[in-house]
């Protein structure tokens, strides 16, 4: 499928999603299932009032922090757990135990070692990106060709160069791939931290609302996340494939 057969699809199914949610809103009650107009119309006046773009700008503030420090950390004991057989038998084995864990469950831990603030929401998102990017880079590391690596050692490449030439490259596309689930768990996270003891962002304004019986709010602050999402994995899959275009068959990934 060429790229404007696809923009073509994709239109067509919007289309056929809002004509089914307009159609849904008329049977069913506006306060439960307000129709796509209601909810176009909160949106314009949050907007025009500056609170949403202020509140969505603090929610991706905060899932770019918690990102940036999962992935950080992710990548950094993948690769050390991938080198090191006793890093392997101790890191892996924590993480495993620990990967499990349902994200709501380190909240009071979060609140108890960061206290009340920012610390406690960057806590949680990154560690719902963490767990993807760390076996994506385990698992990258694990699928190198092993001939690579003796084929560079013969050449008397140090170990720093075996790792920084061949290893990490052919972890690469794994690496990419990991962080994008990552952060889409990271919005997940970001939500759940901000539903709970916040006075911001996108997860605020969906607490709000339903406090407030303004249910087209409510679509408004969920629809706004899955946009945002969107948009950063979009932004993420170019940067991917710009960074793996040597890479065959990666120059055109979904």
């Amino acid at each position: 499928m060429n790229n404007r057969s696809f923009d073509f699809a994709r239109s067509a199914g919007l289309i056929v999603v809002l004509t089914l949610w307009w159609l849904a809103s008329l049977m069913g009650q506006s306060n439960v299932l307000p129709g796509p107009v209601a909810v176009l119309r909160s949106a314009a006046q949050l907007l025009v009032a500056g609170t949403l773009v202020e509140h969505a700008a603090i929610s991706l503030q905060r899932v770019l922090v918690g990102f940036a420090l999962g992935t950080a950390a992710g990548v950094t004991l993948g690769m050390t757990v991938g080198l090191s057989r006793l890093a392997k038998r101790t890191i892996y084995i924590l993480v495993e135990v620990l990967r499990p864990v349902p994200g709501i469950a380190w909240l009071p831990l979060a609140l108890l070692w960061f206290g009340l603030g920012e610390g406690p929401k960057y806590f949680l998102i990154a560690i719902g990106s963490f767990f993807p990017v760390f076996v994506g880079t385990l698992r990258g590391m694990q699928q190198t060709d092993p001939l690579h690596v003796r084929s560079a050692q013969a050449l008397g490449s140090s170990r720093w160069q075996v790792v920084r030439d061949v290893i990490f490259p052919s972890a690469l596309p794994e690496i990419l791939t990991a962080q994008r689930v990552g952060l889409s768990l990271g919005f997940i996270y970001m939500v759940a931290a901000e539903l709970i003891g916040s006075q911001s962002g996108l997860g605020y304004i969906i607490t709000h609302a339903r406090l407030s019986g303004l249910t087209d709010q409510i679509y408004v602050g969920i629809l706004l996340v899955g946009a945002l999402n969107l948009g950063l994995g979009t932004l993420q899959r170019a940067v991917e494939r710009y960074v793996l275009r040597w890479h065959v068959g990666l120059g055109g990934s979904p």
